[in-house]
């Protein structure tokens, strides 16, 4: 196992210092309408767009992953009650963090690398460098907290579980969105599968062990599924790792081959619902 210090070096010049592009036109279009879905579905009114956007949300369902991804515009969270706390642990490029203040959270962020830190504090953010154990916390203090792609980087699982569960408060949720090591990916790819990025993954997790660390701590898993969101990606970056070519023919037949491992991983996903390369659960404290 790496030593704590020794893991900080891993993330210098990690990608999510550099998530500031500019999006196009089709993408503008596509933020409507999901920012309609969770205007009329989940009960949104802050940082959603104008009302009217409301009325483009069944448009969702003509897109791939319109449904999905709108819910994940929103963490897979309602709208909060009044003063709701979030705390999001490893917000690196804070974009989530900065959206879910928009959409009336009272937002709180940790984050080990201080690049991530000091441009979040630069969009007004409150923000904290170090780990969550640093934080001294009170007890039940966070409505919830949520993780996306940070649980596989923790070097002790339990232990930082036991931590969430201490910081949450009663009817509280648990929200973590990590790679699923039990997915069609990583029996396609082996040990090119992009989510298992050595150092930086000192675990990774099937649908079972993860219930299993939830569910031990005391949290009751509401929701435990898992998506194909990322399938271009992890494509892309897979093939690379198994053959970094970057000839022109390589290149066009990666592209075919990406849209055609999007097609087929869609399709296994609904023949076999845990077949996804990322896991969402949805875990909640008992009042």
């Amino acid at each position: 196992m790496p030593l704590h210090e020794d893991m900080i070096r891993a993330y210098k010049n990690y990608y999510t210092h550099n998530d500031n592009c500019q999006p196009s036109c089709w993408k503008r279009f596509w933020t409507a309408v999901k920012c309609g879905y969770l205007r009329s579905r989940y009960g949104y009114r802050n940082g959603v767009g104008p009302k009217w956007y409301g009325l483009l949300w069944p448009l969702a369902y003509l897109h791939w992953f319109g449904v999905i991804a709108s819910r994940d515009e929103a963490t897979y969270l309602p709208a909060p009650s009044e003063g709701a706390k979030l705390l999001e642990i490893g917000f690196g490029g804070a974009v989530m963090l900065k959206r879910m203040s928009s959409m009336g959270w009272d937002v709180y962020g940790i984050d080990s690398d201080p690049v991530a830190v000091n441009q979040a504090m630069t969009m007004g953010l409150n923000v904290s460098l170090g780990e969550l154990s640093d934080q001294h916390y009170e007890s039940e203090s966070f409505d919830c907290i949520v993780m996306r792609h940070v649980f596989e980087h923790i070097c002790d699982p339990v232990e930082f579980m036991q931590e969430c569960f201490k910081v949450l408060k009663p009817g509280g949720k648990l929200v973590a969105i990590l790679p699923n090591s039990a997915g069609w990916g990583h029996k396609l790819f082996g040990s090119n599968w992009v989510h298992l990025d050595p150092p930086r993954h000192p675990f990774t997790y099937c649908p079972a062990a993860l219930q299993r660390i939830v569910e031990d701590v005391g949290l009751t898993v509401e929701k435990l599924f898992t998506t194909v969101i990322g399938a271009f990606g992890v494509w892309r970056v897979s093939i690379e790792i198994a053959s970094p070519d970057h000839r022109l023919p390589q290149r066009l037949v990666r592209k075919l081959g990406m849209i055609i491992y999007q097609v087929a991983a869609r399709i296994r996903l609904l023949l076999e619902p845990l077949s996804g390369d990322e896991m969402v659960v949805v875990a909640k404290k008992r009042q």
